[in-house]
C-alpha cells in the first residue's frame, strides 16, 4: 500500500532568460511526473513521455492551454499523478486566468476541469504548488512578488468535475513566505510546508475525512537555506534537504543532512550529516527507492548518494556514466531503477538529456534525447562558439607603437587612484619587452602582464582545506605570455560592448550597483562574446591559477591566513553580504584586484572532477575540453563565499549566471 502511496514531485525549471538569436528557442518551464509507467514532461503547450522500458519518447498531443512567458523564474505550470494513467495539468495564463485540467495517457486526450479569472487581485498570482489527496486537488495560489501583501483578491473555491475531482484553491493565508513550499502526495493526505525570509517555518497537514488543517511542529531548526528546500515522500515519512547556503550558521548547519518528518508519530528525525549529498547552487533531486532515500546533487555534479535505511547512513554511488542536470531536473524511481531528466538551461533554453540508474547493478546508462519539436540544434557558427585568435608579440607591439587601440600607461596610479603595480622597478618584461601594464581604450580596460613559465597547480595534499578535484598538485607549463584584466569586467565596460547588464539588485536601496561594480548575470556565453568582440579571451584555469598566485605558493595569494585574505578580497566575514566596487581593497603581487572574493570569475575550461589525475593536465597549457551542455569552472570564490572557498586553487562550477559570477577577460598571445 505504501508503495502505491509514493509522492510524485512537481519539478519545476526555472530562470527565464531570452536567448541568443542563434540558438533554437526552447521553452524552458517544464513540470515532471511519474505516472507509474511512464516519465511525463510538459511545458505548458508540448508533452512528452518516455518509456524506460523502451528507452524511447513518444510526443502527446498538444494541451488547449499555451503558457505564456512567465513574469517570475519560477512561474511553471504544474503537473501530479491524478489516478492511473492520468495527469493533472494547471497554470496561469497572461491574463490570471488560472486553468486546471485532466489529460488521460492512454488515451491522449485533454479536458479541462475547471479556470478561475484571477485579475481581480492587485498583484500577479502564480500557482505555488499543487498536490492532491482522495479526490481533492490542492492548488496553492501565491502573489507576485511574494513579499508584498496583502495578498490578491483569491476566495476559497470548490469544485465538483465531471470526473468526481474536486478542485480547491488556497491562498496564501496569512502564511509564511514560501520560498520552497513544496506539497506532498499521499492517498490519504496533503501537505504544505512553507518559510519566510526570517526563515521561520509554517507546515500544516490535511488528512482524509478530517475537516481542519492541523498545524505541524516547527523542526528544531529551519531546514531550510535561501533557496527553498528539496523533498520527497514515502508514504510514512517527508525527507527534506535544505537550501543552498545562507549567511545564517544554524541554517547552513543542517544543509548537509537534512530532516525527516513521521507523519503517523508526528516528529522531526534529524538525518545524519556524515558523507550527506553536498551541493551548492542548487538543490538535489531526491526520491524514494526501497533502499533507501536516492539524492542526486544536480548543478554541481558533487555525487550521488542514497540513504542506507538499515545502516542509517549515506552511501556513495558511481557516478561513471551520469547525466549532467541543469535546474530543474528532477528523479523518480521505477522500483529497481531511477529515472533522471536533465531539466533545463537557464540561458541556452535546451532541455539536457538525462540518465537511468540501476540499483541492483549500480551503474548508470543514457537516456533517449527528448525529442522536443520547437528545435533543439544551437548554431555553432555563432562566433560564441569560435575559437578564440591568438595576438603575436609583434602585432601587439605595432598597436602599442600606433595607439590604434591599446594604450601604455605612463602614470604612477591608473583610473582609480591604485598605484600601478611594477615589478622589481621595471616597467617591461625583460624576455618580450612588453609593458607589464597596457590599456584598452574604448572601452578603457587595464591589463596586467602575466609572464610564461612553471607553476605549481593545485593544492598540496597536506592543506587541510584541499578539495578532492584540486588534488593532484602539478607543474604546469604556460608556454606563452598572456595578460589579463586588473579589474573584473565592470557594469560600465559591458554596456559599452553589449549594452546593459541584469545586473545584482540589492535590497538596500543604498547597494544600488553603479557603474565600477562588476558586470554580473551573464552567462558564460555572453561573457566569451562580450571577450570575443574586443579581440580577448577567457583565461583559462591554468592561466587564472598562474595569475592568481603570482609566482607565489600561499593559500590566498599574498599569504594563509584570513587576516591575509581580508587585505584582498571580500568575503563572507567582510562583505555585509554584497559586492563592492572594483579596485577598492589591495591587489596580489602582480597587481590584479579582487582576483580572490567579490564575485567568481567564468574560465574557459569544463570542469571535470578528476581532471587532475589525467595526463592532459600535465601538458603545456592544460585545459579541459569544451562539452555541451557547457558545465564551465570557476574560480576565485564571491562575497558570500568562506574563506575556504576564497582559495587560489579552489575550483568552483555551474553553468548558471547569478549574482556573484562574473569574469576577467585576457589578451592571448603568440
Amino acid at each position: 500500500m505504501i508503495a502505491a502511496c509514493i509522492c510524485f514531485s512537481v519539478a519545476m525549471s526555472l530562470s527565464f532568460i531570452s536567448a541568443l538569436p542563434a540558438l533554437a528557442e526552447l521553452a524552458q518551464y517544464h513540470a515532471s511526473t511519474w505516472t507509474g509507467e511512464e516519465m511525463v514532461l510538459w511545458d505548458g503547450t508540448e508533452a512528452y513521455a518516455y518509456s524506460p522500458a523502451k528507452d524511447e519518447w513518444r510526443q502527446l498531443s498538444a494541451s488547449p492551454w499555451t503558457l505564456v512567458k512567465p513574469e517570475r523564474d519560477d512561474d511553471s505550470p504544474a503537473m501530479i499523478p491524478a489516478g492511473v494513467g492520468r495527469i493533472l495539468c494547471a497554470l496561469i495564463d497572461e491574463k490570471n486566468v488560472l486553468s486546471v485540467g485532466i489529460h488521460r495517457i492512454p488515451q491522449d486526450d485533454w479536458k479541462e476541469l475547471y479556470t478561475l479569472d484571477l485579475s481581480s487581485g492587485k498583484l500577479r498570482p502564480r500557482i505555488r504548488t499543487v498536490a492532491k489527496a482522495e479526490d481533492a486537488i490542492y492548488l496553492l495560489i501565491m502573489p507576485f512578488p511574494d513579499h508584498i501583501m496583502p495578498p490578491p483578491a483569491i476566495e476559497k473555491e470548490l469544485v465538483k468535475t465531471e470526473d468526481g475531482i474536486q478542485v480547491r484553491v488556497v491562498t496564501h493565508s496569512g502564511w509564511g513566505h514560501p520560498v520552497g513550499s513544496p506539497a506532498f502526495y499521499s492517498c490519504d493526505r496533503t501537505l504544505f510546508l512553507s518559510q519566510d525570509e526570517e526563515k521561520s517555518f509554517d507546515g500544516f497537514i490535511l488528512e482524509a475525512g478530517k475537516p481542519r488543517w492541523e498545524n505541524l511542529p516547527e523542526p528544531p531548526l529551519c531546514p531550510m537555506g535561501r533557496g527553498g528546500f528539496a523533498h520527497a515522500f514515502n508514504g510514512r515519512e517527508v525527507f527534506i534537504f535544505g537550501g543552498y547556503p545562507t549567511w545564517s550558521s544554524a541554517i547552513s548547519r543542517y544543509e548537509d543532512g537534512g530532516f525527516m518528518f513521521s507523519i503517523p508519530e508526528r516528529r522531526w528525525v534529524e538525518m545524519p550529516r556524515r558523507n550527506a549529498p553536498p551541493h551548492q547552487d542548487y538543490l538535489p533531486s531526491i526520491c524514494w527507492t526501497p533502499t533507501g532515500w536516492f539524492a542526486f546533487s544536480g548543478e554541481w555534479q558533487a555525487g550521488v548518494r542514497i540513504f542506507d535505511i538499515k545502516a542509517n547512513e549515506w552511501v556513495s554511488l558511481p557516478t561513471d556514466g551520469s547525466p549532467t542536470p541543469r535546474k530543474g531536473a528532477d528523479c523518480f524511481c521505477t522500483g529497481k531503477e531511477v529515472l533522471i531528466w536533465g531539466g533545463s538551461g537557464p540561458r541556452y533554453k535546451v532541455l539536457h538529456d538525462g540518465g537511468v540508474f540501476d540499483l541492483d547493478k549500480q551503474t548508470w546508462r543514457s537516456m533517449a534525447p527528448v525529442p522536443y519539436t520547437k528545435g533543439r540544434v544551437i548554431d555553432f557558427k555563432d562566433p560564441v562558439y569560435q575559437d578564440y585568435k591568438k595576438t603575436s608579440i609583434e602585432d601587439l607591439k605595432k598597436m602599442l607603437d600606433e595607439k590604434s587601440r591599446f594604450l601604455k600607461p605612463y602614470m604612477d596610479t591608473d583610473q582609480h587612484g591604485n598605484p600601478v603595480a611594477k615589478r622589481s622597478g621595471k616597467t617591461e618584461d625583460s624576455d618580450t619587452g612588453l609593458p607589464l601594464e597596457i590599456w584598452l581604450d574604448r572601452p578603457r580596460m587595464e591589463f596586467v602582464f602575466i609572464p610564461a613559465g612553471t607553476f605549481i597547480m593545485g593544492s598540496p595534499p597536506e592543506d587541510l582545506m584541499h578539495n578532492k578535484d584540486e588534488v593532484p598538485s602539478h607543474e604546469v607549463r604556460i608556454t606563452s605570455p598572456f595578460y589579463i584584466s586588473k579589474y573584473e569586467t565592470t557594469k560600465a565596460q559591458w554596456e559599452v560592448v553589449l549594452g546593459p547588464n541584469p545586473s545584482y539588485k540589492a535590497e538596500n536601496k543604498n547597494l544600488q550597483p553603479g557603474p565600477d561594480f562588476p558586470a554580473v548575470r551573464a552567462s558564460w556565453h555572453e561573457s566569451r562574446e562580450f571577450c570575443l568582440r574586443l579581440g580577448l579571451a577567457l583565461p583559462t584555469e591554468a592561466q587564472w591559477e598562474r595569475a592568481c598566485k603570482a609566482g607565489r605558493t600561499a593559500r590566498h595569494s599574498i599569504g594563509d591566513s584570513e587576516e591575509d585574505l581580508k587585505r584582498i578580497a571580500w568575503f563572507s566575514e567582510n562583505s555585509a553580504g554584497h559586492m563592492h566596487h572594483v579596485g577598492v581593497l589591495a591587489s596580489n603581487a602582480w597587481g590584479l584586484y579582487d582576483i580572490l572574493g567579490n564575485v567568481e570569475e567564468w574560465c574557459e575550461d569544463s570542469y571535470s572532477e578528476s581532471f587532475y589525475s589525467t595526463p592532459d593536465a600535465l601538458k603545456p597549457d592544460p585545459c579541459c575540453p569544451r562539452c555541451y551542455p557547457p558545465n564551465p569552472v570557476r574560480r576565485g570564490g564571491s562575497y558570500w563565499m568562506i574563506p575556504r572557498a576564497c582559495r587560489c586553487a579552489f575550483r568552483g562550477r555551474g553553468a548558471v549566471p547569478v549574482d556573484a559570477v562574473g569574469f576577467r577577460p585576457a589578451l592571448l598571445l603568440e
